[in-house]
């Protein structure tokens, strides 16, 4: 509501950013899944952090590229960040469950004790 004001546009980038904005601010639904990352560092597994983060500035890239080319502006850019979120978290979740399919037994029985 208030992007147009602190980034000055004109004309037919106004709905442009707006737009673009709220795609970039859906990924704070992603957010609950962070935690998978950090349990990736601490069980000394940051290589494929590091791994599926080179996959997201390649799709994020690779998108924005073509989104720009397409002639999808601001919009497209964003949408490009917000596909290569996904795909990261997508990717450091299936390592995470694939890894500790009981993760969520604690959320069930508060008194499970979960080997890590």
């Amino acid at each position: 509501m208030f992007m147009t004001h602190l980034v000055p546009v004109q004309g037919i980038l106004i709905g442009e950013l707006q737009k673009g904005y709220w795609l970039g601010f859906m990924a704070i639904f992603l957010l609950p899944l962070t935690p998978f990352r950090l349990l990736a560092h601490a069980s000394q597994r940051s290589y494929f952090a590091n791994v599926f983060i080179m996959f997201q500035s390649l799709l994020i890239t690779g998108l924005a590229l073509l989104l720009a080319w397409k002639g999808f502006a601001i919009t497209g850019q964003l949408l490009a960040v917000l596909a290569g979120n996904i795909g990261f978290q997508a990717l450091i979740c299936w390592d995470g469950l694939r890894r500790y399919q009981h993760v969520f037994s604690a959320i069930k029985d508060h008194k499970a004790h979960i080997p890590i």
